[in-house]
């Protein structure tokens, strides 16, 4: 995998992560919204105490999710940064593969010549 492809995954994970938090805003308040229409969206009709309580409780864990630093957020963070560990370590292990080679080669050239 190439620096580019690798940035080209982790830009699409990041498209689909929005797609996917504005889906579970938009289910909690289409839940909301049932909520209301449940008591004919009569307010009166419900406790207003159980009622914000719902809704404030139903918010709260929506950002504990996918709030700016939620666990879901964070989870991506991590993922992205071990890949971003990997890539580059194997980068350096093929430059240092690459350097033995090569250190290989101009030890055996110049046994060679010492050889003739």
């Amino acid at each position: 995998m190439s620096w580019q492809d690798l940035e080209r995954k982790h830009e699409q994970e990041w498209v689909t992560f929005k797609e996917l938090k504005v889906a579970a805003w938009d289910k909690l308040e289409q839940q909301r919204e049932h909520m209301y229409a449940a008591f004919g969206d009569d307010e009166s009709k419900m406790s207003a105490t159980i009622v914000q309580e719902k809704v404030e409780h139903d918010r709260e864990e929506w950002q504990a999710l996918w709030g700016e630093n939620g666990m879901k957020e964070k989870y991506l963070r991590a993922i992205q940064k071990r890949e971003l560990k990997a890539f580059k370590e194997q980068v350096k292990q093929n430059v240092l593969d690459r350097l033995r080679q090569e250190r290989q080669q101009l030890t055996r050239s110049k046994d060679q010549e010492r050889g003739r």
